[in-house]
C-alpha cells in the first residue's frame, strides 16, 4: 500500500468486511427474535467488529497516513 489510493482501498475493504459481517449478525438476531429467542449478538459483538477489522478512528487515521 504505497499510494494514498491503495491505503484508502485497504480501509474501504476492511469497512466492507465489517459491514457484511454486521448485516449477517443483524439478520441472525432478527431470525432469533422472530422465533422468540434472545439475540445471538449483543452490543459487545458489534463493537468487536471494529477492533477485529482494525477500523477504529485511530487505526483508520494511521492506515490512511501509511503508519
Amino acid at each position: 500500500m504505497e499510494t494514498e489510493a491503495g491505503r484508502a482501498a485497504f480501509v474501504h475493504a476492511a469497512v466492507s468486511r465489517a459491514l457484511i459481517r454486521a448485516f449477517g449478525m443483524v439478520a441472525a438476531n432478527m431470525e432469533r427474535e422472530r422465533h422468540g429467542h434472545a439475540p445471538a449478538y449483543g452490543e459487545e459483538a458489534f463493537e468487536a467488529l471494529v477492533v477485529e477489522e482494525g477500523i477504529g478512528h485511530n487505526q483508520v487515521l494511521m492506515a490512511l497516513r501509511g503508519e
